[in-house]
């Protein structure tokens, strides 16, 4: 594949920095950095009935970075311009697996008397819409399939690549476009330098694919061949 002549890929290590993900904000004014921590995870959740933007209030509420990917719609209503869920019924948030548990289930693990307790003390509100999205390519050895967790550089590729507001930039399917690399890329230069993925061909146009679940895909704009670097193993 064709790339930047001469390009050396730790040149680009700037692309993608803590500062360009905003702090997250609730109704209310509650502020929430992103901070990279090793006991945490990308969790994707489910939501029942649309209430992805209730779920993001609550999880922010508690000091929880959350992000629902958004863009651009014209309102029937109003015809005016507003930003509408790019996955509806899905949240994302950084979190403990003990977190996760207490939010998704309603579950605490605890120490008694040196004895492992667990407490289930479901959270009105939030237990009874927020669902794990399993991952069904995976099984635990009890048999489960675990819960789906995203690697932190592809979130971080994925909020940055949304939060342009991109009309180009879509969700798609697996079998909505056609891979042309088996290896991830990053994009070197253009507005969506630093974002890692696969390249791509969707409708005719070749775009960088950033795969968030088995399910789902979140496609850049058009990408020229001499703006992505195949990343060394």
């Amino acid at each position: 594949m064709d790339a930047l002549p001469n390009a050396n890929i730790d040149d680009f290590r700037s692309e993608f920095t803590l500062s360009t993900i905003p702090e997250a904000k609730n109704k209310n004014g509650v502020s929430v950095g992103y901070v990279p921590d090793p006991t945490k995870q990308w969790y994707i959740f489910r939501v029942s009935y649309g209430r992805e933007d209730k779920a993001y209030e609550w999880l922010v509420g508690q000091k929880v970075f959350a992000y629902v990917p958004k863009q651009y719609a014209i309102s029937k209503t109003t015809n005016k311009k507003v930003l509408v869920s790019m996955m509806s019924n899905f949240v994302f948030a950084y979190l403990t697996e003990q977190d996760a548990e207490l939010y998704v289930k309603g579950v605490t693990k605890i120490k008694k008397d040196d004895k492992a307790e667990t407490l289930i003390t479901p959270i009105p509100g939030l237990t009874d819409i927020l669902h794990y999205y399993y991952d069904h390519t995976t099984t635990l050895g009890d048999g489960k399939n675990p819960p789906t967790t995203i690697r932190q550089d592809v979130m971080e590729s994925f909020i940055r690549t949304t939060l342009l507001h991109d009309p180009h930039v879509k969700m798609a399917g697996k079998d909505d476009v056609v891979f042309k690399t088996d290896t991830e890329v990053r994009v070197v230069a253009g507005r969506f330098q630093g974002v890692i993925g696969r390249v791509v061909r969707h409708k005719r146009q070749q775009c960088v694919a950033i795969q968030i679940t088995n399910q789902h895909l979140c496609l850049t704009a058009y990408i020229p061949s001499d703006f992505v670097r195949e990343i060394k193993a």
